[in-house]
């Protein structure tokens, strides 16, 4: 096959969307966060001098943070936008 080809990706990342509440089923039983921002991250990849978005062959990621709390929910995507992967916060302390 060809050999490897250097490139130079980065993250976009966007304020997706603002959840007054987000219900998560977590093995502790149910939890509602309030006031929930969601990010959304894509790569995009450095071509003829520009960023090309390429989500589609790379996938992206969803980051819920919860006020006072922080990240309370984090998902995979993959490149059609199926969730693949779940990480939810079980149980937080505010000190």
């Amino acid at each position: 096959g060809l050999p490897p080809q250097p490139m130079t990706v980065r993250f976009s990342t966007t304020v997706f969307q603002k959840l007054n509440l987000l219900p998560v089923t977590a093995s502790t039983g149910p939890v509602t966060y309030n006031d929930v921002i969601v990010i959304w991250e894509k790569y995009e990849q450095l071509l003829a001098g520009g960023w090309v978005d390429i989500t589609s062959q790379a996938g992206s990621f969803k980051k819920y943070y919860a006020k006072d709390i922080g990240l309370v929910k984090y998902e995979a995507l993959n490149g059609i936008g199926t969730v693949t992967a779940t990480v939810e916060l079980k149980r937080h302390q505010v000190f």
